[in-house]
């Protein structure tokens, strides 16, 4: 509670500094439609947009619903709207921080390395901007790293010989339910599944889990929850548009818009983002609005973007190479005060995250490093198909704080464990 609070504060009063009733902007004007349409009754849509009539499937309803939810319950009480939203998105954003502390304990045992992560969330500059401006970053994050948390709770030290209780069970499958929530809020998280599933497969056999039926029903049920969120979603979305699965029609123009001869082959742009509008010969997406639904607009710029990787295979290595270099290194491409904060906060953060876990890699219980592993790989697959952008590795960085945590509190000199490796053995 201790880290809320002081969270909460920072993340108020920094609000209340920029102006919390400031307009919604870029990607938060689309989640503010979307929230007010709901939260007025009117459907999920977007009326300043190229389909007012139509239902929307471009973005994932989780911080719309969200949102709608407290716009909702604040109606005529003669609140500012964008203040709602962006009220509810810095409480969630101060949220993080306490669920950051929550899973170092987790892992760790230690307060002082609970402490420690969550403060490093709350310095983090990039959580708090997108709090700040009313992105969805905030509540993937508090959906992931929570359901994180729970399933290691939950599964922490499981053998052969372990007795499946209630609580146990009740953890679990809570933690399948957050991150599969999380998936209505950026649709490629889907992926995590597949990699924690392999992770888990080899803990399986390694500790002979197999043998046991209770083991199977808890993993059969958990992956159940996690898929009925974004099954639902795109059952609706199919009977929107008569195409499954369809999880968002943003899908074509991220696609396209990352893999084009202007990221591929010139340097402004490399490994980044562009409209589709942008791209030499590119028909205005106006114009495709007139003539194509949502959905078809999406599998023409989906094509487009595959066609061009099919005829330019020599180009694919540096596209991919700088999707990595534009996601994860922590150098701001264009240099001003703000940038060159948030690269500075950003390098000490992998740091101190390459330190601690190399330090503290040893200490962990499964199922925890299946849990880590597939957060990674899923952030890399992302970054790798659509482009590189330091907004999709923040989705990440909540997770390296733990162990950054415990670089941290070595350097300073606190004691939190015997069994760890010597930092001069990690550094030499």
């Amino acid at each position: 509670m201790g880290v809320f609070a002081v969270a909460l504060a920072v993340n108020l009063g920094a609000g209340a500094v920029q102006g919390l009733n400031r307009k919604l902007e870029s990607d938060a004007f689309y989640y503010f439609q979307l929230a007010t349409s709901l939260a007025r009754g009117e459907g999920y849509v977007i009326k300043q947009g190229f389909w007012p009539e139509a239902p929307s499937l471009q973005r994932m309803p989780g911080w719309p619903a969200a949102a709608a939810v407290a716009l909702k319950l604040t109606e005529g009480h003669g609140l500012p709207r964008p203040a709602v939203m962006r009220t509810l998105n810095l409480t969630i954003n101060a949220a993080c921080a306490a669920a950051v502390s929550l899973l170092a304990l987790a892992l760790f045992r230690r307060p002082v390395v609970g402490v420690v992560a969550g403060g490093l969330y709350l310095l983090h500059p990039m959580g708090l901007v997108c709090a700040d401006e009313g992105m969805s970053e905030p509540l993937f994050v508090l959906l992931a790293v929570t359901g994180a948390w729970l399933l290691q709770r939950g599964l922490a030290g499981v053998t052969a010989d372990t007795r499946f209780n209630m609580r146990r069970i009740a953890a679990v499958l809570a933690g399948f339910l957050l991150l599969g929530l999380a998936c209505l809020v950026r649709a490629n998280f889907a992926m995590w599944i597949f990699f924690f599933g392999a992770g888990v497969a080899w803990w399986t056999l390694r500790a002979g889990l197999w043998r046991r039926p209770a083991w199977w029903a808890v993993m059969f049920v958990g992956t159940l929850i996690f898929v009925t969120p974004p099954l639902l979603w795109a059952v609706r979305n199919y009977r929107v548009c008569g195409a499954f699965p369809v999880m968002s029609t943003l899908r074509g123009q991220t696609y396209y818009g990352g893999n084009n001869a202007l990221t591929a082959e010139g340097f402004k742009y490399w490994g980044y983002w562009v409209f589709p509008n942008e791209i030499p010969g590119e028909t205005p997406l106006y114009d495709l609005s007139r003539t194509m639904s949502e959905h078809e607009v999406d599998v023409y710029y989906y094509e487009k973007g595959q066609a061009y990787l099919r005829e330019h295979p020599g180009r694919v290595p540096g596209l991919l190479l700088g999707k990595l270099i534009r996601a994860y290194v922590p150098v701001p491409w264009h240099w001003t005060a703000g940038t060159l904060g948030m690269a500075g906060a950003r390098m000490v953060l992998y740091g101190l995250f390459f330190v601690g876990v190399c330090r503290a890699w040893c200490l962990l219980v499964r199922p925890y490093p299946a849990i880590f592993s597939g957060m990674v790989f899923t952030n890399v697959m992302m970054v790798l198909t659509f482009y590189g952008y330091s907004r999709f590795a923040f989705a990440l960085e909540p997770f390296f704080m733990p162990f950054a945590a415990v670089a941290l509190v070595d350097l300073v000199g606190w004691q939190w464990s015997s069994q760890a490796k010597p930092l001069q053995e990690v550094i030499l």
